[in-house]
């Protein structure tokens, strides 16, 4: 089945992200080119299921920031060598464009029929996917799938409001 016969979901991209070994580095270069705003590092630590890291649920952790002025916005990640976010120093490899979706689990089945396997989802003890989820493609191509209706809750968090997603708190 090729992509234009495999089923599609209704989808918005969201953001790009960047693996970085400095946010403050990477945020004051991208800004140095096109202008914009940086909004604070926050801390995520949280149990996910990575396929390609363990068969078991592993704990990851990592700070993102975001970069906000162009459209869409950047989101720069930094994490230790354990992280899925991992940079070597002087790096900013693409790590991901995120889009929003109007269903998770049909998004995910949509990937997996165009070649692309779970990379990355939050561990939880219900089914399906939880929040978000990355997958990936035998080139690499990195794609993380949101719930589209996060997206007003999002929004505010990206203009300094707290992060009020109602998965959010089942990931801490």
């Amino acid at each position: 089945m090729s992509a234009s016969e495999s089923s599609q979901v209704a989808c918005e991209v969201f953001h790009v992200a960047y693996a970085v070994d400095d946010l403050t580095r990477a945020a004051d270069s991208l800004i140095a080119l096109s202008g914009g705003t940086v909004t604070d590092p926050v801390r995520i630590e949280t149990l996910v299921v990575a396929p390609a890291l363990s068969a078991d649920p592993v704990r990851v952790s990592g700070r993102p920031c975001w970069v906000l002025g162009d459209e869409p916005p950047v989101e720069l990640w930094e994490g230790g060598a354990e992280s899925p976010w991992f940079c070597p120093a002087g790096g900013m490899p693409f790590h991901h464009i995120a889009y929003y979706v109007d269903d998770l689990d049909a998004a995910a089945r949509s990937l997996d029929e165009q070649g692309f396997t779970l990379d990355l989802a939050p561990y939880h003890d219900g089914e399906g996917i939880l929040g978000f989820a990355y997958f990936r493609n035998a080139g690499g191509l990195r794609i993380e799938i949101q719930n589209i209706n996060d997206k007003p809750a999002m929004d505010a968090w990206l203009r300094g409001e707290p992060l009020q997603v109602d998965w959010f708190a089942e990931l801490q």
